[in-house]
């Protein structure tokens, strides 16, 4: 599925057909090329090439009809799929880091825990949801090029490699590893269903579905009770059916 940019160099993929939309209001220094989305989640293509850190504040930044965008967190083959499709022929940077801690890589969006490694070993020794690393990446463990933090997706096959984050050139003086500035895709999520609960919601826990407890309105639901953001959701059991089920099981 390849995507074709209009002649503003704007394009959205929607079920395979790439067509023009109109100019986007779009993140600080990012040059919108194409958008995408896939269930409640929409995409920009940025095609400035910067730094990681000034991606991921760009990304931080946008909030168009409070949407809160960061930089893009992959969760599943298809997702992966589709962010490979939209960025085409270059690599770009997603939110994936060991910044914090060495060798425990989490997703900005979250700062979710997803692959953990054992010091001075390659690759994930236990991994905590889904990645797309290649082979033995991020091989940041053993090799010299020891702060390589973040992650870029790589255009030819959509896997994931580490790379240095910021200003800097590899210390044996690879051009493999010289990719600091490339592009880099910002993530969105639907209003109701981003796990921040904005003006109109009474909760919000990440998705806009049912019988969980918030609403696919993100309004709580009879016979629960909803805290935090993104929402924990549990059901409240009333006075009257705990006096009913003590009965029942009393007979």
């Amino acid at each position: 599925m390849a995507y074709i940019r209009s002649v503003l160099g704007l394009a959205t993929i929607l079920a395979g057909t790439a067509v023009a939309v109109p100019a986007l209001a779009q993140p600080a220094g990012c040059t919108v090329a194409a958008t995408a989305t896939h269930g409640e989640r929409t995409y920009l293509l940025c095609s400035s090439n910067v730094y990681w850190g000034t991606a991921r504040d760009a990304c931080a930044g946008y909030s168009p009809d409070g949407t809160a965008y960061y930089l893009t967190r992959i969760d599943d083959v298809t997702e992966n799929g589709q962010v490979d499709t939209l960025i085409g022929g270059e690599d770009a940077w997603i939110g994936a880091n060991d910044i914090v801690a060495e060798q425990q890589w989490r997703w900005v969006f979250g700062n979710t825990l997803f692959c953990s490694q054992t010091a001075g070993v390659d690759g994930c020794a236990t991994t905590f949801g889904y990645n797309n690393w290649d082979g033995i990446q991020p091989d940041n463990a053993t090799s010299s090029s020891d702060d390589q933090h973040c992650a870029a997706m790589r255009q030819s096959d959509g896997q994931w490699d580490d790379r240095f984050c910021g200003n800097r050139a590899d210390r044996g003086g690879n051009p493999g590893y010289q990719f600091d500035q490339i592009n880099w895709v910002c993530e969105g999520r639907t209003r109701c269903g981003n796990g921040v609960i904005q003006s109109g919601e009474s909760c919000d826990d990440g998705n806009r579905a049912n019988g969980d407890g918030c609403s696919d309105t993100c309004t709580i639901e009879n016979g629960y009770s909803c805290i935090g953001a993104p929402s924990d959701c549990d059901m409240v059991c009333s006075a009257r059916a705990f006096h009913i089920s003590f009965w029942r099981q009393s007979l």
